[in-house]
Protein backbone atom coordinates (compact mmCIF):
# COMPACT_ATOMS: atom_id res chain seq x y z
CA UNK A 1 0.00 0.00 0.00
CA UNK A 2 1.13 3.42 -0.38
CA UNK A 3 0.05 6.78 0.27
CA UNK A 4 0.58 10.26 -1.94
CA UNK A 5 1.72 13.39 0.58
CA UNK A 6 -0.31 16.58 0.30
CA UNK A 7 1.37 16.64 -3.56
CA UNK A 8 -0.67 14.58 -5.81
CA UNK A 9 1.95 13.67 -9.34
CA UNK A 10 -0.84 14.70 -12.48
CA UNK A 11 -2.81 11.57 -13.16
CA UNK A 12 -2.01 10.05 -10.25
CA UNK A 13 -4.50 8.14 -8.30
CA UNK A 14 -6.20 9.79 -4.92
CA UNK A 15 -4.64 9.19 -2.04
CA UNK A 16 -4.25 5.48 -1.70
CA UNK A 17 -3.05 2.79 -4.48
CA UNK A 18 -1.56 -0.10 -4.60
CA UNK A 19 2.16 0.36 -6.59
CA UNK A 20 4.37 -2.66 -7.88
CA UNK A 21 7.95 -1.33 -9.14
CA UNK A 22 10.13 -3.19 -11.83
CA UNK A 23 14.22 -3.26 -11.30
CA UNK A 24 16.88 -4.15 -13.98
CA UNK A 25 20.20 -4.30 -13.65
CA UNK A 26 20.00 -2.62 -9.97
CA UNK A 27 18.03 0.49 -11.09
CA UNK A 28 14.16 1.29 -11.03
CA UNK A 29 13.25 0.93 -14.74
CA UNK A 30 9.13 1.13 -14.62
CA UNK A 31 6.49 1.77 -11.90
CA UNK A 32 2.71 0.14 -12.16
CA UNK A 33 0.29 1.60 -10.27
CA UNK A 34 -3.87 0.03 -9.79
CA UNK A 35 -5.73 2.28 -7.74
CA UNK A 36 -8.97 1.24 -5.47
CA UNK A 37 -12.38 2.72 -4.87
CA UNK A 38 -14.21 4.59 -8.23
CA UNK A 39 -11.21 3.58 -10.27
CA UNK A 40 -10.50 -0.17 -9.36
CA UNK A 41 -9.01 -1.90 -12.26
CA UNK A 42 -7.48 0.77 -13.45
CA UNK A 43 -3.94 1.40 -14.45
CA UNK A 44 -1.61 3.65 -15.23
CA UNK A 45 2.48 3.28 -15.73
CA UNK A 46 5.34 5.86 -15.61
CA UNK A 47 9.00 4.87 -17.17
CA UNK A 48 12.69 5.95 -16.05
CA UNK A 49 14.39 6.94 -18.80
CA UNK A 50 17.84 8.72 -18.36
CA UNK A 51 17.34 9.20 -14.88
CA UNK A 52 14.02 11.27 -15.30
CA UNK A 53 10.54 10.01 -14.08
CA UNK A 54 8.14 10.48 -16.84
CA UNK A 55 4.29 11.45 -16.65
CA UNK A 56 1.70 8.58 -15.17
CA UNK A 57 -0.07 7.43 -18.48
CA UNK A 58 -3.13 5.46 -18.67
CA UNK A 59 -3.22 1.61 -19.41
CA UNK A 60 -6.50 1.59 -19.66
CA UNK A 61 -8.55 4.49 -18.36
CA UNK A 62 -12.08 4.43 -17.19
CA UNK A 63 -13.33 6.47 -19.84
CA UNK A 64 -15.55 9.03 -17.88
CA UNK A 65 -17.30 12.21 -20.43
CA UNK A 66 -15.02 14.74 -20.48
CA UNK A 67 -12.11 13.38 -19.15
CA UNK A 68 -8.69 13.51 -20.74
CA UNK A 69 -6.27 10.77 -20.08
CA UNK A 70 -2.93 10.38 -21.46
CA UNK A 71 -1.96 7.39 -22.47
CA UNK A 72 0.34 4.72 -22.98
CA UNK A 73 0.12 4.80 -26.76
CA UNK A 74 1.83 7.15 -29.47
CA UNK A 75 1.28 8.40 -32.88
CA UNK A 76 4.22 10.30 -34.60
CA UNK A 77 6.28 9.20 -31.20
CA UNK A 78 3.96 11.78 -29.47
CA UNK A 79 1.59 10.81 -26.59
CA UNK A 80 -1.72 10.00 -27.24
CA UNK A 81 -4.59 11.81 -25.71
CA UNK A 82 -8.23 10.24 -25.31
CA UNK A 83 -11.14 11.84 -24.38
CA UNK A 84 -15.11 11.16 -24.58
CA UNK A 85 -17.36 14.04 -25.82
CA UNK A 86 -20.85 14.37 -25.49
CA UNK A 87 -21.98 15.62 -28.73
CA UNK A 88 -25.25 15.69 -27.98
CA UNK A 89 -28.30 15.25 -30.14
CA UNK A 90 -28.19 15.03 -34.10
CA UNK A 91 -28.94 17.85 -36.41
CA UNK A 92 -32.58 18.60 -37.67
CA UNK A 93 -31.72 17.97 -42.01
CA UNK A 94 -28.49 20.52 -40.72
CA UNK A 95 -24.85 20.62 -39.53
CA UNK A 96 -24.27 19.93 -36.28
CA UNK A 97 -20.50 21.65 -35.07
CA UNK A 98 -19.18 21.11 -31.03
CA UNK A 99 -16.17 22.43 -30.43
CA UNK A 100 -12.82 21.13 -29.20
CA UNK A 101 -11.44 24.52 -27.92
CA UNK A 102 -8.72 24.89 -24.97
CA UNK A 103 -7.51 20.81 -25.84
CA UNK A 104 -4.39 22.00 -27.38
CA UNK A 105 -4.93 19.62 -30.16
CA UNK A 106 -2.28 19.12 -32.75
CA UNK A 107 -3.59 15.75 -34.59
CA UNK A 108 -6.46 13.56 -34.48
CA UNK A 109 -5.51 9.86 -34.39
CA UNK A 110 -8.84 7.94 -34.19
CA UNK A 111 -12.50 9.21 -33.13
CA UNK A 112 -15.83 6.80 -32.34
CA UNK A 113 -19.05 8.07 -32.84
CA UNK A 114 -20.86 6.04 -30.43
CA UNK A 115 -24.79 6.75 -31.27
CA UNK A 116 -28.27 6.09 -29.08
CA UNK A 117 -31.68 6.20 -30.04
CA UNK A 118 -33.52 6.47 -26.55
CA UNK A 119 -37.39 5.68 -27.86
CA UNK A 120 -36.14 2.60 -29.10
CA UNK A 121 -33.26 1.14 -27.55
CA UNK A 122 -31.21 1.35 -30.56
CA UNK A 123 -27.16 2.08 -29.98
CA UNK A 124 -23.80 1.51 -31.60
CA UNK A 125 -21.08 2.56 -33.43
CA UNK A 126 -22.04 4.76 -36.26
CA UNK A 127 -19.50 4.27 -39.17
CA UNK A 128 -22.06 5.32 -42.28
CA UNK A 129 -25.43 5.94 -42.27
CA UNK A 130 -27.57 7.04 -45.87
CA UNK A 131 -29.50 10.00 -43.63
CA UNK A 132 -26.12 11.21 -42.09
CA UNK A 133 -24.17 12.74 -44.74
CA UNK A 134 -20.60 13.02 -43.02
CA UNK A 135 -19.18 12.44 -39.66
CA UNK A 136 -15.82 14.29 -39.27
CA UNK A 137 -13.44 14.97 -36.02
CA UNK A 138 -10.68 17.83 -37.26
CA UNK A 139 -8.19 19.61 -34.65
CA UNK A 140 -10.76 22.15 -33.36
CA UNK A 141 -14.40 20.71 -34.41
CA UNK A 142 -16.38 17.66 -33.88
CA UNK A 143 -18.93 17.72 -37.30
CA UNK A 144 -21.97 15.67 -37.77
CA UNK A 145 -24.09 16.36 -41.11
CA UNK A 146 -27.70 14.92 -41.41
CA UNK A 147 -29.86 15.24 -44.55
CA UNK A 148 -33.34 13.96 -42.12
CA UNK A 149 -34.71 15.09 -38.70
CA UNK A 150 -32.17 13.17 -36.10
CA UNK A 151 -32.53 14.80 -33.31
CA UNK A 152 -33.71 11.48 -31.80
CA UNK A 153 -30.17 9.82 -31.77
CA UNK A 154 -27.61 11.21 -29.27
CA UNK A 155 -23.77 10.91 -29.82
CA UNK A 156 -20.95 10.51 -27.50
CA UNK A 157 -17.58 11.07 -29.54
CA UNK A 158 -14.46 9.01 -28.28
CA UNK A 159 -11.29 11.15 -29.59
CA UNK A 160 -7.72 10.38 -29.88
CA UNK A 161 -5.09 12.39 -30.57
CA UNK A 162 -1.82 14.39 -29.87
CA UNK A 163 -1.04 17.87 -28.37
CA UNK A 164 0.82 20.70 -29.51
CA UNK A 165 2.21 21.22 -26.36
CA UNK A 166 4.33 17.79 -26.17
Amino acid sequence: MYQWGDYLPKNAPTKYCKMRVWCGAGWASQETMSAYASEKDSIRRRVLNNGMWGPWEWVNPPMQVGVEYRTTERYLRKPVYCKVVDFGTAPNNDTKNVSLSGMNIDEVCDAIFHYSVPRNGENGVMTCHPQFTGLLVSNGVIQIRTNADKTDTNFYVTIKYTKITD
